[in-house]
């Protein structure tokens, strides 16, 4: 399937209204906040974005575009609106913005993440538009243009009863929420908040001099001035050193892999569960086997027969659930693991000592090991932050999982993504990450 590429940003406006179309959408975890996961992500893509939409009431997400000499902060996004029309369920809303092409969707609720998207071609918006298998959609709002066009072309035929017609002069008319609204990424760096705090204390000062002054007729010498001014300077540095050392604290608080299951025992897990995987399904030749904890799929090539024969081998096979490609010649096997706790509080080592444990232990093994140099997450707003951990991502191929468990429960900071079995190649591969010390 070809991508179908969409232009920038655009706007329109009315009287003091302007709406923007074409933001980049993203959801959050229930219990994130939106608007601080956009502004850091904002942050981390600098360049990119500097405009925010967040929403919070029905969906937890938020969008993000750029400013130009069309679009700036204080306008509404355009999808914010068919969000509010459309409600709950799924829709496409197509809409015809003077040359251009507007088409915005969404499931749940939610605002696909490339889900509001402008074209300045009528063909590729209608293939944009097909791509998204419209017939999938409870509702469907297309440009009236395009139901005559449709129904002469065969088209869109099919939606052709149940389609409500866009007109861009009611749409405009219509109230954006007050989540659609666009406000300014912006975030104060340290020495910029320092600066700040300085001349904060340094105007509470001047204040107190100038009523000192009204009231009683003197001011301070030279030298009153200059103590009293080192003694604010030096209160403001020590606030923005304790609002430092509390950042960097909740900086440090971040370890991902505390939140992991061991990585021992979901490497035995997985290596138990594949072995435990059936070798042959009639009429399929059995390829690749993976694992990721939360359930083991095998993917099968059909060799003889139907794909009836397969449905009929899974009955057989309680807890195993089946699916396959349009043609059937592709089928997958899935069957649900147990989750394993997360591991909690370990303290990790450094890169030096993991790498080389992990790679005497390949040459015993006689294993292909695969490992990148440790790379730290960088806190752009805070340049001069030493993180405490960074992240070594890994890849192990060996006939012998059995040989790993002493070396992976015996490194801390160690994930597991997924384990694999090639069935022809009877070889074994898991990857992951490794968090290693930074300072």
């Amino acid at each position: 399937m070809k991508t179908m590429q969409a232009i920038e940003a655009g706007s329109i406006s009315n009287g003091r209204k302007t709406l923007v179309f074409g933001l980049d959408w993203y959801v959050v975890d229930e219990g994130v906040s939106p608007r601080k996961a956009g502004l850091e992500l904002a942050r981390d893509i600098r360049g990119k974005y500097d405009l925010i939409a967040t929403r919070r009431e029905s969906a937890q997400q938020f969008g993000l575009t750029l400013s130009s000499s069309e679009v700036a902060a204080g306008a509404y996004s355009a999808a914010s609106t068919v969000a509010e029309i459309a409600q709950e369920g799924s829709w496409i809303y197509v809409l015809e913005v003077n040359s251009l092409i507007w088409i915005c969707c969404g499931r749940d609720g939610y605002i696909l993440p490339t889900g509001d998207r402008l074209f300045d071609s009528p063909e590729l918006a209608k293939q944009a538009f097909q791509d998204l298998g419209p017939s999938s959609f409870k509702k469907l709002y297309l440009p009236a243009s395009w139901k005559v066009d449709g129904a002469k072309a065969g088209d869109f035929t099919y939606v052709a009863d149940n389609v409500e017609i866009t007109d861009l002069e009611d749409f405009i008319r219509c109230n954006p929420p007050k989540w659609g609204r666009l406000a300014r990424v912006s975030s104060l760096g340290p020495a910029i908040r320092l600066a700040v705090a300085v001349a904060l204390v340094l105007a509470a000062f001047f204040g107190l001099w100038s009523m000192f002054s009204n009231d009683f007729g003197g001011k301070p010498d030279e030298r009153e001035i200059r103590e009293i001014r080192a003694r604010q300077i030096a209160e403001a540095a020590k606030e923005a050193a304790i609002g430092r050392k509390k950042r960097w604290a909740e900086y440090d608080s971040f370890r991902p892999w505390q939140n992991e299951p061991p990585a021992y025992v979901l490497l035995e897990s997985c290596v138990r569960e594949i072995r435990q995987t059936p070798a042959t399904s009639v009429g399929y030749q059995v390829g690749l086997i993976t694992c990721d904890g939360n359930g083991v799929t095998t993917t099968v090539a059909r060799t003889t027969g139907y794909t009836d024969w397969l449905e009929e081998w899974a009955i057989m096979h309680p807890g195993i659930e089946i699916s396959a490609d349009g043609t059937g010649d592709t089928g997958y096997l899935f069957r649900r693991m147990s989750n394993n706790g997360a591991r909690g509080a370990e303290n990790i080592s450094a890169f030096a000592i993991v790498s080389d444990e992990i790679l005497r232990t390949g040459q015993i093994d006689g294993a292909t090991v695969d490992m990148t140099l440790p790379v730290a997450r960088v806190v752009q707003d805070d340049p001069e932050y030493i993180p405490v951990f960074a992240t070594s991502a890994y890849e192990i191929k060996t006939r012998r999982p059995e040989a790993w468990n002493g070396v992976i429960a015996g490194t801390p900071g160690i994930t597991i993504e997924s384990v694999a079995y090639e069935h022809s190649e009877k070889t074994f591969s898991f990857k992951g990450n490794l968090h290693v010390k930074n300072r």
